[in-house]
């Protein structure tokens, strides 16, 4: 037995060839959230660069049109499942049109974003018409085991065991793998994962950062006021995302401090009138702001407007939020995890710390106290962010498409 992979193949000729890709994934706009807006991103990117993209998506009862309509192929949905006003489509996965669209377009490729449903759909027609199938892994399942019916075990099985098969085994039927950091590659080879796997983080679009400077300070006015300091998070409003942590460290802050600051946080979500009352019991109405979603095109304006990042939670497979305010200038106060871990370099852009409280706080009190640290740690954000682009992504993602492409090629001959 042979344990070493090929290295026979010949040189790529598939290089600077313009592809036609075909993207799975459970959830798209006009739904806000990471995974929409990573894809949109890719698939931003890889037009610039010449290649077709077309996104396989739910089809939502709320039919927003916009100018990139046009690339997506909605599927037929049969139930839509609603939390806190967001939408839920469950797909019908069964039905013969999304294979009869597939056909219309002869892709070169397929690339998964899930390891389920329509991820999973797309995984059996890559199969089916003997293409290369790429996978990018954006979710903790494990850590969204609360959304999971607590019966006979079923959560605990799901959090503990279910969970980690399901990303292995997806994961190991593709062709390759694309991990956002080197943590959540450590976490894939931990669980089994055996595949080629490139470490590529969601890019950062620099062109919604060109904003005038005179409507960023009326958007910070307004959103300041009489503050001083503005500080921003951008979550969405659930259990996962640690929240309550944050707030009870924004609490201590006012506590312990004579700072005169106001915390803004972006997001929408099922825990939002929990959040509430929580501000409303701690008298925080002054220092608390709930802003609601904010169209991602818009969301560069609220990092430009600010001055400091909080973040909380320990569910993320990247920092991807971390970097778009970054690229304002913005330092960030987090709690220490995976991805989290990938993006903040200690006392440099930014501080990571234990889950505790105090030391959380106390990292916020000291940035901003200290005028000189703050503008270092402020510059030094923004360097790190400029390592991160949407083209700089698509480059990434192009070459291993090339990879995958050629070996398909090879192992087929």
């Amino acid at each position: 037995v042979n344990y070493y992979r090929d290295f026979a193949y010949a040189e790529n000729e598939y290089k600077n060839k313009n592809l036609k890709i075909a993207m799975f994934t459970n959830n798209y706009f006009p739904v806000i959230g990471g995974v929409p807006i990573s894809i949109q991103r890719l698939a931003k990117a890889l037009r610039k660069k010449g290649h077709e993209v077309k996104i396989f998506a739910p089809e939502y009862k709320n039919k927003i049109q916009n100018e990139d309509e046009k690339n997506i192929i909605r599927c037929n949905s049969i139930y839509y499942y609603e939390e806190a006003g967001l939408e839920f489509p469950v797909t019908n996965i069964y039905s013969p049109q999304i294979k009869k669209d597939f056909q219309a377009e002869d892709f070169d490729l397929v690339h998964a974003h899930h390891p389920f449903w329509l991820g999973n759909k797309g995984r059996k027609l890559a199969e089916e018409f003997n293409l290369p199938l790429a996978f990018t892994y954006h979710t903790r399942l494990e850590k969204y085991a609360h959304y999971v019916p607590n019966i006979l075990f079923i959560r605990k099985f799901f959090a503990n065991r279910l969970s980690h098969f399901l990303i292995r085994n997806f994961a190991n039927k593709t062709d390759a793998v694309f991990a956002p950091t080197e943590s959540t590659k450590e976490y894939l080879r931990n669980v089994g994962v055996s595949r080629y796997i490139k470490v590529m983080p969601t890019g950062i679009d620099f062109e919604y950062y060109n904003c005038d400077e005179n409507k960023i300070k009326e958007l910070r006015k307004e959103l300041i006021g009489k503050s001083e300091h503005l500080l921003i998070s951008v979550s969405r409003l659930s259990k996962e995302k640690n929240l309550y942590f944050l707030l009870d460290g924004i609490n201590r802050l006012k506590e312990t401090s004579e700072l005169d600051f106001k915390l803004i946080i972006i997001g929408s979500g099922s825990e939002k009138e929990n959040i509430m009352q929580f501000i409303k019991d701690n008298s925080l109405e002054n220092y608390i702001e709930l802003i609601g979603a904010v169209d991602f095109r818009e969301m560069a304006k609220y990092y430009l407007a600010s001055d400091l990042f909080v973040f909380a939670s320990t569910t993320e497979t990247q920092g991807m939020v971390l970097l778009e305010a970054m690229a304002a200038k913005n330092p960030v106060v987090a709690v220490k995890s995976s991805g989290i871990d990938d993006v903040i370099e200690e006392a440099s852009n930014g501080y990571k710390t234990e889950e505790e409280i105090d030391k959380w706080s106390s990292r916020i009190k000291e940035l901003l106290n200290d005028r000189k640290k703050y503008e270092e740690f402020s510059q030094n954000a923004f360097e790190t962010a400029k390592n991160y682009s949407i083209e700089k992504m698509a480059e990434e993602a192009e070459e291993l498409y090339y990879k995958i492409m050629q070996l398909k090629k090879y192992h087929n001959d």
